[in-house]
């Protein structure tokens, strides 16, 4: 697995075991005390873009996509805030860019070369049928245009 995906994978998981623990991920702890493990992705239904965003993205953009999960503080870049992407766009929810940026990623630098993990090739391996990725990267996008303000 790409040291990338890795890094992103342990900041992950470590949010998201501190949210479950109702714990704050960064009691003033120094640098050099902070631990994270490594697991492997989690498997959800492809079909619920809302299982998807719970699974894979709350951590560090929250639970309402407004870019304050647990794990954000532990980035380089804050995570944007979803909820903002149509406004950002004179209005119109950016459909393509969301979905690139899933498949892709972004070209800041938050956990080395992008803040946050190639979506496109983690979803092709949590299912049998690789194109089931592809129906992944959809059904999130389409989730996230809900999260929009109106």
């Amino acid at each position: 697995m790409p040291r990338q995906i890795c890094v992103w994978l342990l900041l992950l998981i470590m949010g998201v075991f501190c949210a479950m623990q109702g714990q704050n991920p960064n009691p003033t702890r120094t640098e050099q005390n902070k631990k994270t493990n490594m697991v492997d992705i989690s498997y959800t239904e492809p079909a619920s873009g809302a299982a998807m965003y719970k699974s894979y993205c709350a951590t560090c953009h929250g639970s309402e996509g407004s870019g304050d999960g647990p794990a954000a503080e532990f980035l380089k870049v804050p995570p944007p805030d979803l909820r903002v992407l149509a406004q950002r766009n004179h209005g119109e929810y950016p459909t393509l860019h969301v979905m690139t940026t899933l498949r892709l990623g972004t070209p800041s630098h938050a956990h080395g070369t992008s803040d946050m993990p190639l979506w496109g090739e983690l979803f092709r391996t949590v299912d049998a049928n690789q194109s089931m990725g592809e129906v992944r990267v959809k059904n999130l996008t389409k989730f996230i245009e809900s999260l929009q303000r109106k």
